[in-house]
């Protein structure tokens, strides 16, 4: 973690599927939770970095009431975990830092929860100054991954889990990866987890024999998008269908030759990547401090 005095106001919250961050800049200190090379990218500009994980991977299995042996632990998935977790996240972060606003960095499953928490609780886009939105996952009609294969055997992906989460990312629930196939078998459906048709669950939790889908029209927040041509998970026609459906988009950006895992791990993240992030962050504390001055 580094502090040093600076003048502007800014922070960043990001998450991916393995971990998150938050990063928060402010006018005493710059505060960063973020991954990887872009992590020390921003500690090098003063940036703080603070690093998370999302509940129930090999670093985040504590329950006040569940063990991670019981069924009842690892019954969730993105919407529990963008709706409870990440608010709890950002209110921690500002709490302890005496701040109103953090910009948020989420990579992946990251991005989705970020999605489904200002759809489902629109009052965290006050909280937040401006989301990077790295490989984004809201529509997955177009996907050509191993993932699009066995979405149709949904009700069978158990058998999968190992392959996707036994090693990196570092776990996860099962319900997850029912929901993602859920995107895949319901091509441009953003919506909550669907437990069947006309389902017991799904007239008790939704009053409605299929889910309700997420409100993107409620995501206030200025989002930007960054998509790789390589990624065969976020495909272009289905981030260009979010960014069409976003209130306040501020860029959409084409990074040739990325892949899905390229966003945390690729050799060319500072010149194709992280300037850019850093650009938009540092634009946007620019106008932001100018508001509050």
């Amino acid at each position: 973690m580094v502090l040093r005095p600076v003048r502007e106001s800014i922070r960043v919250l990001t998450q991916a599927i393995r971990n998150q961050l938050v990063v928060t800049y402010n006018k005493v200190r710059k505060l960063v939770f973020l991954f990887q090379t872009t992590s020390f990218l921003l500690a090098d500009k003063g940036y703080d970095v603070w690093l998370g994980n999302i509940r129930g991977n090999t670093y985040s299995r504590k329950h006040v009431n569940y063990s991670p042996n019981e069924q009842k632990y690892w019954n969730f998935s993105f919407h529990e975990m963008g709706t409870f977790d990440i608010p709890a996240c950002i209110d921690f972060i500002l709490k302890l830092t005496n701040q109103d606003k953090v910009t948020y960095i989420g990579h992946s499953m990251g991005t989705t929860m970020f999605y489904v928490m200002v759809s489902m609780r629109p009052e965290y886009n006050e909280k937040i100054l401006v989301q990077l939105s790295l490989a984004p996952i809201a529509y997955l009609g177009h996907a050509t991954s191993l993932v699009t294969s066995v979405a149709p055997f949904e009700i069978e992906i158990t058998i999968f889990v190992p392959t996707f989460v036994g090693h990196d990312p570092a776990g996860t629930a099962i319900k997850v990866l029912h929901h993602y196939a859920q995107f895949i078998n319901n091509p441009d459906k953003f919506r909550q987890f669907d437990y069947g048709y006309g389902s017991s669950q799904n007239m008790k939790r939704y009053h409605s024999p299929v889910p309700p889908s997420y409100n993107i029209s409620a995501i206030t927040t200025k989002v930007a998008l960054f998509y790789g041509t390589n990624d065969m998970l976020t495909i272009q026609q289905d981030v260009k269908l979010l960014y069409s459906q976003l209130p306040n988009p501020i860029g959409i950006f084409k990074l040739d030759s990325f892949a899905h895992i390229d966003f945390l791990y690729g050799k060319d993240l500072r010149s194709k990547l992280n300037l850019r992030l850093l650009d938009i962050m540092e634009s946007e504390n620019r106008v932001y401090d100018h508001q509050i001055q």
